[in-house]
């Protein structure tokens, strides 16, 4: 509990049971580009010419298994980081070919350069492989849609010139939206423009960083051990006793400041001046706690459970944020748009922006404090606000 401005402090806690946990840790690469595609299109070829990277290349499919990084050099000793992402192919957001395994090394990329066998060398068509690859990418996570898509058509070399364009018009034709590039990995015909088109994307991304939410609390596995009874006794005391509560005063000095306001909060997370309230508390009523005896004094405000805090912030990680906040910060209109999504939702998710200046947290307590609502979690540049309808949708746990 020591901290820069209290080196000697006058609270502490002993040391509790330890935690063991099993955890599953899973990998995604972190590159600037992506090569997707379906098998045997060219992906490797393409990277071992443009890196020193040397991935497996052969004339079949799934030559690569898992995802090969290169570092690709540009001339004014800029470069970029491009990952060959092993092929993919119909079904592979339902796990379909290892899917799952290699779509997620996807999401930490900016650019995405789709490759296709414009040559259809294996008889396939191009246009229709790009459809059935971005259905896959917008299955299993629509936000790599709108990621920058460079699509690239490689083997041109085995095309004639007349070829050649009629297959760049129909691509054009097809995907007017995105930029379309005709190459060789094999001969280098045409890589230059794409790495030049590559590095002006790279150089104009203005993506958001990725912030990940937190998908579990370790804290949550400290379990509360005992348990606490509330009674009235003959002289209409308010009397609480427990092994919680015995082990609580144990280590808690009410004396300091710090342990004051532990005490305080201690209360109002464990539910105790709620069940005093049941048990019908009034104000100027003494509750006694073994050695410890107090008068009651009802405080505006409730404060949440960590476990009621951990099953909200469950709830708005599955949902996206439906405000941002920029520059201009909280204007009338925000904190009143807030409101009223409070009251249609109980729970919301709300975004602030990069450019905006003020503090997050800052914000976060004044929307709450604005809008009647409960602040339940600040996580990086989100924050997760809730307020109970007067017929609650959401039911959280005791």
């Amino acid at each position: 509990f020591a901290t820069s401005t209290m080196q000697a402090p006058k609270y502490a806690q002993p040391g509790g049971p330890s935690i063991e946990l099993e955890v599953q840790l899973e990998l995604k690469v972190l590159a600037d580009v992506g090569l997707v595609g379906f098998p045997n299109v060219g992906k490797s070829t393409l990277l071992s010419r443009l890196t020193n990277a040397n991935p497996e290349i052969a004339n079949y499919h799934f030559t690569t298994l898992n995802p090969i990084l290169g570092v690709v050099d540009l001339e004014d000793g800029k470069g970029f980081v491009m990952a060959d992402i092993p092929g993919l192919i119909e079904g592979a957001s339902e796990g379909v070919g290892l899917g799952h395994e290699f779509l997620r090394h996807i999401e930490r990329t900016k650019v995405l350069l789709h490759l296709v066998d414009g040559a259809s060398v294996e008889g396939r068509d191009p246009v229709e492989d790009i459809k059935t690859i971005n259905e896959e990418l917008s299955a299993y996570n629509m936000d790599l849609m709108s990621k920058p898509q460079i699509i690239v058509a490689n083997k041109m070399d085995a095309v004639s010139p007349e070829e050649k364009e009629a297959i760049l018009a129909k691509l054009r034709e097809a995907f007017p939206d995105n930029k379309i590039f005709v190459i060789s990995a094999v001969s280098g015909e045409g890589i230059d423009p794409l790495i030049r088109e590559v590095a002006a994307e790279l150089e104009a991304y203005q993506g958001e960083d990725i912030i990940y939410e937190q998908e579990f609390d370790p804290s949550d596995l400290l379990a509360e051990e005992g348990s606490y009874t509330v009674e009235v006794n003959e002289d209409g005391e308010y009397v609480v006793e427990g092994p919680k509560i015995e082990k609580m005063l144990g280590y808690t000095n009410i004396d300091s400041e710090k342990g004051f306001m532990f005490f305080q909060r201690f209360l109002k997370e464990q539910g105790i001046l709620k069940e005093l309230e049941e048990k019908g508390i009034q104000e100027g009523d003494t509750v006694r706690m073994y050695g410890l005896v107090f008068d009651y004094y009802k405080e505006e405000g409730k404060i949440m459970t960590n476990k009621q805090r951990a099953y909200l912030s469950s709830l708005a990680s599955k949902e996206n944020a439906i405000f941002q906040i920029g520059k201009s910060s909280l204007t009338t209109e925000i904190i009143a748009a807030v409101d009223e999504a409070l009251a249609k939702r109980e729970l919301i998710k709300i975004s602030v922006l990069k450019n905006c200046d003020d503090d997050t947290k800052i914000i976060a307590q004044t929307l709450a404090e604005r809008t009647r609502s409960e602040l339940v979690r600040v996580i990086g540049k989100k924050i997760i606000l809730y307020r109970a309808a007067k017929k609650p949708v959401i039911v959280l746990p005791k």
